[in-house]
Protein backbone atom coordinates (compact mmCIF):
# COMPACT_ATOMS: atom_id res chain seq x y z
CA UNK A 1 0.00 0.00 0.00
CA UNK A 2 2.86 2.38 0.81
CA UNK A 3 4.44 1.69 -2.58
CA UNK A 4 1.20 2.56 -4.37
CA UNK A 5 1.01 5.88 -2.52
CA UNK A 6 4.67 6.60 -3.28
CA UNK A 7 4.11 5.94 -6.98
CA UNK A 8 1.04 8.18 -6.95
CA UNK A 9 2.94 11.00 -5.25
CA UNK A 10 5.83 10.75 -7.73
CA UNK A 11 3.39 10.78 -10.66
CA UNK A 12 1.66 13.87 -9.27
CA UNK A 13 4.99 15.64 -8.78
CA UNK A 14 6.02 14.94 -12.38
CA UNK A 15 2.62 16.09 -13.63
CA UNK A 16 2.80 19.29 -11.57
CA UNK A 17 6.34 20.01 -12.79
CA UNK A 18 5.20 19.47 -16.37
CA UNK A 19 2.28 21.86 -16.05
CA UNK A 20 4.32 24.55 -14.31
CA UNK A 21 7.26 24.45 -16.71
CA UNK A 22 5.48 23.91 -20.03
CA UNK A 23 5.15 27.59 -20.85
CA UNK A 24 8.82 28.36 -20.33
CA UNK A 25 9.75 25.32 -22.40
CA UNK A 26 7.44 26.40 -25.22
CA UNK A 27 8.98 29.88 -25.17
CA UNK A 28 12.48 28.39 -25.26
CA UNK A 29 11.57 26.14 -28.18
CA UNK A 30 9.89 28.98 -30.08
CA UNK A 31 13.04 31.10 -29.73
CA UNK A 32 15.23 28.54 -31.50
CA UNK A 33 15.84 29.13 -35.22
CA UNK A 34 13.67 27.36 -37.78
CA UNK A 35 16.83 26.07 -39.47
CA UNK A 36 17.71 23.92 -36.43
CA UNK A 37 14.36 22.17 -36.65
CA UNK A 38 14.82 21.51 -40.37
CA UNK A 39 18.28 20.03 -39.86
CA UNK A 40 16.99 17.91 -36.95
CA UNK A 41 14.09 16.70 -39.11
CA UNK A 42 11.42 18.23 -36.89
CA UNK A 43 8.43 20.47 -37.47
CA UNK A 44 8.84 23.59 -35.33
CA UNK A 45 5.17 24.48 -35.06
CA UNK A 46 4.22 20.92 -34.13
CA UNK A 47 6.89 20.65 -31.43
CA UNK A 48 6.17 24.06 -29.91
CA UNK A 49 2.43 23.42 -30.06
CA UNK A 50 2.78 20.00 -28.46
CA UNK A 51 4.75 21.40 -25.55
CA UNK A 52 2.47 24.42 -25.16
CA UNK A 53 -0.63 22.20 -25.07
CA UNK A 54 0.40 19.06 -23.21
CA UNK A 55 3.36 20.17 -21.15
CA UNK A 56 6.65 18.35 -21.26
CA UNK A 57 8.12 15.24 -19.80
CA UNK A 58 11.76 15.34 -18.72
CA UNK A 59 12.93 12.55 -21.03
CA UNK A 60 11.19 14.01 -24.09
CA UNK A 61 12.60 17.49 -23.53
CA UNK A 62 16.11 16.15 -22.98
CA UNK A 63 15.95 14.24 -26.28
CA UNK A 64 14.51 17.22 -28.15
CA UNK A 65 17.15 19.62 -26.79
CA UNK A 66 19.89 17.15 -27.70
CA UNK A 67 18.60 16.86 -31.29
CA UNK A 68 18.35 20.63 -31.64
CA UNK A 69 21.81 21.16 -30.13
CA UNK A 70 23.29 18.60 -32.53
CA UNK A 71 21.57 20.40 -35.40
CA UNK A 72 23.05 23.71 -34.23
CA UNK A 73 26.53 22.15 -34.22
CA UNK A 74 26.00 20.82 -37.76
CA UNK A 75 24.82 24.24 -38.95
CA UNK A 76 27.80 25.98 -37.36
CA UNK A 77 30.22 23.49 -38.95
CA UNK A 78 28.59 23.93 -42.35
CA UNK A 79 28.71 27.73 -42.11
CA UNK A 80 32.35 27.64 -41.00
CA UNK A 81 33.21 25.42 -43.96
CA UNK A 82 31.37 27.78 -46.32
CA UNK A 83 33.29 30.78 -44.93
CA UNK A 84 36.56 28.90 -45.30
CA UNK A 85 35.75 28.08 -48.94
CA UNK A 86 34.74 31.65 -49.72
CA UNK A 87 37.92 33.00 -48.15
CA UNK A 88 40.03 30.54 -50.12
CA UNK A 89 38.36 31.53 -53.41
CA UNK A 90 38.89 35.26 -52.77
Amino acid sequence: MVIAWAVLVVALIVLAWSVVSYRSVAVELAARPEQEYHVAGLDKSAEVGRHATWGVTPWRMRRLRRRLDEAAVKIAAFEAEERRRRNRQS
